[in-house]
Formats: structure tokens, sequence, C-alpha cells
């Protein structure tokens, strides 16, 4: 079933509500890992940070309702 957010009178489709939530995780969690040193073992950095954002989109449709 599609769910619409309405907004101050503008409605969002909630995948895209999904997608901007995830944007400051994926930025926390893109800092913590370059300080600790794991993107020495990434072979492609561009490609790894796709996934990643990815999974947080998909992890937060899973887990967090609207």
């Amino acid at each position: 079933m599609r769910i619409d957010v309405n907004i101050m009178g503008i409605y969002f489709v909630s995948l895209f509500i999904y997608m901007m939530l995830a944007i400051p995780l994926f930025v926390l969690l893109r800092q913590v890992l370059f300080r600790v040193g794991f993107y020495r073992f990434v072979w492609h950095a561009n490609l790894f940070e796709v996934a990643l954002y990815t999974v947080i989109v998909c992890w937060l449709v899973l887990m967090v309702p609207l």
C-alpha cells in the first residue's frame, strides 16, 4: 500500500522521507568509518558508499513505520 505524507500541504511519497532521514545517518556512519580506518580495506570507496546508503534506507524502511 502506498502511503503519502502531508507536510505543510505538500504530499511526499514515504520513500522520499526515508531517503531524507538516511542522509544524516549516512554522513555520521561514514565519518566514523573513515576515522576508524575502515576505508583502507575498501576497494572502491564510492561504490561502498552507495551500498552503505542503500542499506541504511532499507533498514529505515523495515524498522521505522510511517
